[in-house]
């Protein structure tokens, strides 16, 4: 499991920038595969971005101040989430 430095404001930018591709995918009359496939990535890394910060927030929440919060692949969370 690889730690890497997690930042709320981080966690805040690259959740918005997705939502934003998202919903440009979303707006597309037709979807190629390719944009269907991109779209299931962007979930699948919206999903383990905010279980992180779900995370961080327990973490703060009971006295932690963590330099590093565990990152967990997007396979686990994809596993988690079934």
């Amino acid at each position: 499991m690889i730690e890497q430095p997690l930042r709320p404001e981080d966690l805040a930018a690259d959740l918005t920038e997705l939502v934003a591709e998202e919903h440009r995918l979303l707006q597309r009359a037709s979807r190629s595969v390719d944009d269907e496939q991109r779209l299931r990535q962007i979930r699948l890394e919206q999903d383990r971005l905010w279980e992180l910060r779900r995370r961080l927030r327990a973490q703060r929440a009971h006295g932690e101040v963590p330099a590093v919060v565990p990152d967990r692949s997007a396979r686990a969370v994809e596993h988690h989430l079934r």
